[in-house]
């Protein structure tokens, strides 16, 4: 049952609600009734014990988690509120507290209310608890942090959202949103305040649930950042969604306006109010004791009018005869309401990095609140929030958090720090041409790259002692993003398993905690003739592998060597899953099934193996938050089958660990050569992982033999996953593509009437190719 403080559900503002009780507990005095006196009483004493210790007996949430508090505007029964609220208790990182206005505040709450009670009504949304208050924002806000309702001491961050309304220019002023984050400012707790550019007769609910997938990764990071002390604490950020979220163009750092809607004051009739019929059905022992009310002081006013027959007048002036002049008092009503400004009809010199022309032109909008704004929108800021504002976002913005800023060609050149791991045979002269392609195509887009190569595999074995040195992970930890060449050999091959090269790129991977590796095999018409298939069956070939990428047999203990009860020497392995690392590397993929053409094939062997009839239950469970992705199950035996059979059948294919390690390769052929195939692994919120998905090729390795381009398209998906730059990665694409036109090939993809050509002339021709491009129309 829900506990209250006060009244539950009241729809009278709080001030008038707490006049009325007043009278009545004044005439109850006065009239003596005995009989109501213990059940006065008793809840006088129920008010006085919550007031004091606090509605937190159930309220505990897991210490491991970090506290988010979220509120909004709109009311507790919002649609933003409670999708908001599921996606936050969806990710299962986080213990979620909720307090929010029982009634929409959005243009009424921009304050705390004084000297009126306030109810806190106790509830469920989501499966947390939740507490809807007769207030405003800001009163949700500053009455959650006073410890009366939470056992908890103090949020990491607090979130105010999804709105519904703006709050860009001037209406900053107006939004109870606002206000919410505000008060959370006040008591040093970073917060973050989503409002979604509602348009009235064109914006629909499920516009809710685009804008919390756009919000999400910024949220991810936020949090993380608050809860590690690295984001500011006198830092509101605000985030204006555009009206189409699904469309939204990318993130973009604006200036304050001077914009504001029209205040159009309109005058209304002298009704009651309208929310008090309701309120009397509610309260119908209350709305006896009113009408009881009402009758006495309509015949009191009688009587007075009896006695007195004059006009109700104001003293305004003393004539010069001395006799005032005497005006009858007039009582109007008016109510206000915002109206939008046609932006064709605003002045056309304005700038058009204003906040609300980027909400108008589809961005969504992040502009900060801050003393030392420099300082927030420095590229060198250290919080991943903030490093992740600098570009804009990733065509798949739910795979990593660092989603980021479009930032305008007034602000400075936009710089990025990035980790090269040349590594061992190929990959030092392949990461060389395409470190020479990266810093080419940046520049063309106002992108300057610090570069900082380190040692892994054989090549650190052999210089340091170990395949994975902690200068090269700490490195590659603190870079915005990592690209990888190659690394094993023979030479290492008979080494301990702890000596091997492979072991220091798996704890690479292990450490920036990349779970996501994305594949794509796409058949180009210049090298279909390449494909080990008949032509009729490589055409049109575009899929893309996704692996889970650190779980599974490769991790999974226990594992190592023994006997078995026969006496004989057994090696063992581990294939295991949990729940999390299914559900997570499941959202990736049908996301990017939703962002392809539609369709997930899942592949596991679920009539054999428990851990596959675990995934496959998993999958199932996270397709019903995809209706518009269509899932199938195939068997990976079948699968690698498929793939040489028909591969035009897939569109996107999700897999574990080990399966995905070989059918990606598998379906890599399909394309002509495995030296034409890039890969991207993402984190949820660190720097990812780039690299071409061939070896390290040491029987041609310093012959000048390898093909490049496996890498340059590896840094191109750098740019569009890794750094959300995707002028920058189409440019790269289209470089390649121009040089394949041009009838270049290396060794492994060259075939009759080509031009052979060595992995540093491929490179040239690819900058070549480059530096000849048109200007590039922003991509949206």
């Amino acid at each position: 049952m829900a506990s209250c403080t006060s009244i539950k559900k009241n729809q009278l503002p709080p001030a008038l609600i707490a006049n009325l009780q007043g009278v009545l507990a004044g005439r109850k005095e006065v009239g003596g009734g005995g009989g109501n006196g213990e059940e006065e009483d008793k809840s006088s004493n129920d008010e006085t014990q919550i007031s004091s210790s606090g509605i937190n007996s159930d309220t505990s949430p897991e210490d491991s988690k970090p506290i988010v508090l979220v509120t909004n505007s709109d009311g507790i029964g919002s649609p933003g509120l409670s999708l908001l609220v599921e996606a936050l208790v969806r990710e299962g990182e986080y213990a979620v507290s909720v307090c929010a206005p029982e009634s929409d505040k959005f243009s009424s709450g921009h304050s705390v209310t004084f000297g009126a009670t306030l109810a806190a009504t106790s509830t469920e949304l989501n499966g947390v608890l939740a507490f809807e208050v007769s207030g405003t924002p800001a009163d949700c806000v500053s009455l959650a942090l006073s410890g009366a309702l939470f056992s908890w001491s103090r949020p990491v961050l607090v979130i105010c959202g999804i709105n519904k309304g703006r709050s860009s220019g001037h209406h900053i002023y107006h939004s109870g949103a606002i206000a919410g984050a505000r008060e959370a400012l006040m008591s040093g707790i970073p917060s973050l305040s989503i409002s979604l550019n509602w348009r009235k007769d064109e914006s629909q609910e499920s516009n809710f649930k685009d804008a919390v997938d756009l919000c999400l990764p910024l949220m991810r990071a936020a949090i993380r950042d608050a809860n590690k002390g690295s984001f500011p604490k006198d830092c509101l950020v605000s985030i204006e969604i555009p009206a189409s979220p699904s469309t939204c163009k990318g993130f973009k750092v604006a200036k304050q306006s001077l914009y504001r809607s029209v205040l159009n004051w309109q005058a209304v009739s002298a009704n009651r109010h309208p929310y008090s019929g309701q309120y009397m059905s509610m309260h119908q022992s209350l709305g006896v004791q009113l009408a009881q009310l009402s009758r006495d002081a309509s015949a009191a006013g009688a009587a007075r009018r009896v006695s007195t027959q004059r006009k109700n007048v104001e003293v305004e002036s003393v004539s010069a005869a001395g006799k005032p002049e005497q005006r009858e008092t007039v009582k109007k009503f008016f109510r206000l309401e915002f109206l939008d400004k046609e932006l064709e009809n605003l002045d056309e010199d304005e700038d058009e990095e204003l906040d609300f022309r980027a909400v108008a032109n589809g961005f969504l909008l992040v502009p900060f609140f801050d003393s030392s704004e420099s300082a927030m929108l420095s590229v060198s800021a250290k919080p991943q929030f903030f490093k992740t504002l600098r570009s804009k976002p990733t065509r798949f913005v739910t795979l990593r958090t660092s989603a980021s800023v479009r930032c305008s060609s007034v602000q400075p050149p936009r710089r990025y720090r990035i980790t090269l791991l040349p590594g061992d045979g190929i990959g030092p002269e392949v990461v060389s041409v395409a470190k020479d392609v990266l810093a080419l195509a940046g520049s063309h887009e106002g992108i300057e790259f610090k570069f900082c190569e380190m040692p892994l595999g054989g090549t650190a074995i052999d210089n340091v002692g170990v395949p994975l040195p902690v200068e090269t992970l700490n490195a590659a930890k603190e870079s915005d993003a990592v690209l990888l060449g190659a690394i094993g050999g023979y030479k290492w091959d008979k080494n301990a398993k702890l000596l091997k090269p492979e072991t220091g790129l798996l704890h690479l991977r292990r450490g920036l905690g990349v779970f996501a590796n994305l594949r794509p095999a796409v058949v180009l018409p210049q090298l279909i003739g390449s494909s080990t298939l008949k032509m009729e069956v490589a055409e049109g070939v575009d899929l893309m592998v996704i692996r889970e990428l650190t779980g599974g047999i490769y991790f999974g203990e226990p594992r190592g060597f023994g006997t078995n009860d026969k006496g004989e020497d057994v090696g063992f392995n581990t294939e295991v899953y949990s729940a999390s690392e299914v559900d997570r590397i499941a959202r990736v993929a049908f996301k990017v099934a939703q962002k392809r053409r539609g369709k997930l094939c899942s592949v596991d062997k679920a009539n054999v193996l428990e851990a596959s009839i675990f995934w496959r239950k998993r999958v199932d469970t996270i397709a019903l938050e995809f209706p518009d992705v269509l899932l199938s199950h195939m068997y990976v035996d079948n699968a690698a089958m498929q793939l040489i059979r028909e591969p035009r059948q897939f569109d996107t294919i999700l897999t574990n660990n080990i399966f995905g390690d070989i059918l990606s390769d598998e379906a890599s052929m399909l394309t002509g050569s495995i030296g034409m195939l890039p890969s991207a692994s993402i984190s949820e919120s660190g720097p990812g992982l780039f690299e071409p998905i061939h070896g390290s090729a040491p029987d041609i390795a310093g012959q000048d033999k390898a093909n490049p381009l496996a890498t340059i398209l590896s840094a191109a998906m750098l740019l569009q996953y890794g750094l959300g730059e995707d002028n920058a990665a189409k440019r790269i694409e289209d470089a390649v593509i121009e040089t394949l036109n041009k009838g270049f090939r290396t060794g492994d993809i060259h075939s009759s009437g080509m031009v052979l050509v060595g992995c540093k002339k491929m490179g040239e021709e690819v900058l070549k190719s480059l530096d000849a491009q048109m200007p590039v129309a922003a991509v949206s």
